[in-house]
């Protein structure tokens, strides 16, 4: 399902210098129902479409829009909504139309957008996530990885043809007939950086990926903060538990290490990710690691 981040959408829509203002005709008129029906925001998502979302709410809940969505369409335009909750059977569920509902009726299309229009939950926020979490975890194990295999080829490698000796083979006659003490101090170096990212990458490797995604937002009237496992965040499927997993603190019963945790990544941009400690989506989103 394409979503997007609040922030992002409006950013997309301020260098395309476009806004829902502009629109005309029937999608000016769809987007001023659902804006009036359900007390929500639109923004700029593209000629024929938009985004809509509830104010403070981190993404975007649907996009809605009046165009020829359909798959091989013949130019017949519908108002159209675009959410999770649609299940579009008429398609399969790899397919962008799997979460369209279609109607040429703009009474019908204000009712779908009331019916699957809603601010996404722990989980789904979660889940669009998780992705981008996962690929930062393994992206600092691969660079070490990568890094080390470069060290070793270029110490330990030989094309087995070539009459020239590699560094190490060098060395290694060196030791034979000279004893232990290194001939060619580059190789020295080498080899110790070389064995220093062979360490690190075995402590990268052995890293606990199992953690949790941190919420914040302002519920029952006070600051509270909401906890959902997530394992095997190293895998590209990461498992986010479920809904029902969801366990809410205020910031004063929030364990100490979460906080801390929490505390560091308000310090670092936007999707960036600190090594044993997590990932920051936003300022009130975050995946935090196990020790």
């Amino acid at each position: 399902m394409d979503t997007k981040t609040v922030k992002d959408a409006v950013a997309q829509a301020g260098l395309s210098q476009h806004r829902v203002s502009d629109y005309a005709g029937y999608l000016h008129d769809f987007v001023s129902e659902v804006e009036k029906a359900l007390r929500v925001k639109a923004v700029f998502r593209s000629d024929n479409s938009a985004w809509v979302y509830y104010e403070n709410d981190t993404y975007c809940s649907a996009w809605i829009g009046y165009g020829d969505f359909r798959v091989g369409g013949k130019g017949t335009k519908t108002f159209t909504v675009g959410s999770r909750l649609i299940r579009n059977n008429k398609y399969s569920d790899s397919s962008p139309q799997f979460h369209m509902a279609m109607t040429t009726k703009l009474g019908t299309a204000v009712k779908n957008a009331k019916r699957y229009i809603s601010p996404l939950n722990v989980f789904d926020m979660a889940s669009i996530s998780a992705a981008a979490a996962s690929r930062s975890f393994r992206e600092i194990g691969s660079t070490a990885n990568q890094e080390m295999h470069k060290l070793g080829n270029r110490l330990f490698s030989h094309d087995g043809v070539s009459s020239k000796y590699s560094p190490m083979e060098t060395e290694l006659k060196g030791l034979l007939t000279l004893g232990h003490d290194f001939q060619d101090k580059e190789l020295e170096g080498g080899l110790v950086t070389y064995f220093d990212k062979k360490d690190e990458t075995k402590t990268l490797d052995d890293r606990a990926d199992d953690g949790v995604f941190v919420y914040t937002t302002t519920r029952m009237g006070e600051q509270q903060c909401a906890v959902l496992p997530v394992d095997r965040l190293r895998s590209y499927r990461p498992n986010v538990h479920m809904q029902e997993f969801v366990k809410w603190y205020t910031p004063q019963t929030l364990p100490d290490e979460m906080m801390g945790k929490f505390s560091m990544l308000q310090l670092v941009d936007d999707n960036h990710y600190v090594d044993g400690v997590g990932y920051r989506v936003s300022d009130r989103m975050c995946f935090l690691v196990s020790l």
